[in-house]
C-alpha cells in the first residue's frame, strides 16, 4: 500500500501564527494579570479605608426607660462612674459627624472597656453641653456626679429599634 503518510506538522506560515497568537495570549494574560493584581491593590486599599472609618456603636445600645426619673435617679444611686475623666460635647458647635451618631462612640467604647452596666448622658447649660458616662453596679449607694435635673439619658445594651417591633397599624 503506498498510501502518503500525512503528518501533523504544520507549515512555517501556521507555525509562525500560533507562535504570534500564543504571544498575544500570553502578553494579554500578563496585562490581565496586571489588571487583577491592580483591582486587588484597590480592595486592599478600599478595605483599610473602611476599617480606618469608626464604625457605629449607637445601634447595638437602646435607652433605658424612665418612667420615672426620680426613681431611675435613685436606683442609679447603686452604680458608681467606671470613667476617669468625663467625655463632653459642645452642641452649639456640632461637626459633620455628629450628624452620623459616630460622636456617641467614646462613651460606648469606655462602656465596654470598664465591663459596665449603663451609659449616663448627662446635659448642661441650657441643653448645650452634653457629658456621658459609664457606670457599674456597687455595693452601697452613693452619691451621682450631678442632680437629677442634669440627667437627659441612661442607655444599656441592647438592639435600639429592633425590625419586628417597627409594624405600622393599620
Amino acid at each position: 500500500m503506498g498510501g502518503a503518510r500525512r503528518h501533523n506538522r504544520e507549515s512555517p506560515g501556521q507555525e509562525l501564527s500560533i507562535l504570534i497568537v500564543f504571544s498575544v495570549v500570553e502578553m494579554f494574560s500578563w496585562k490581565l494579570l496586571l489588571v487583577v493584581f491592580f483591582f486587588q491593590a484597590m480592595m486592599v486599599s478600599a478595605e483599610e479605608e473602611l476599617s480606618a472609618e469608626e464604625e457605629l456603636m449607637y445601634p447595638a445600645f437602646m435607652t433605658h426607660p424612665q418612667a420615672n426619673a426620680t426613681l431611675v435617679y435613685q436606683t442609679l444611686s447603686l452604680y458608681e462612674s467606671k470613667t476617669q475623666n468625663l467625655f463632653t460635647f459642645d452642641m452649639k458647635d456640632r461637626p459633620e459627624g455628629y450628624r452620623s451618631l459616630t460622636w456617641f462612640n467614646p462613651c460606648y467604647k469606655e462602656f465596654y472597656a470598664t465591663n459596665s452596666t449603663f451609659v449616663l448622658f448627662w446635659i448642661f447649660d441650657n441643653d448645650q453641653v452634653c457629658k456621658c458616662e459609664a457606670v457599674s453596679r456597687r455595693l452601697e449607694a452613693g452619691p451621682l456626679r450631678f442632680p437629677i435635673e442634669n440627667l437627659m439619658r441612661v442607655e444599656r445594651l441592647g438592639v435600639r429599634c429592633p425590625a419586628n417591633t417597627a409594624k405600622t397599624s393599620g
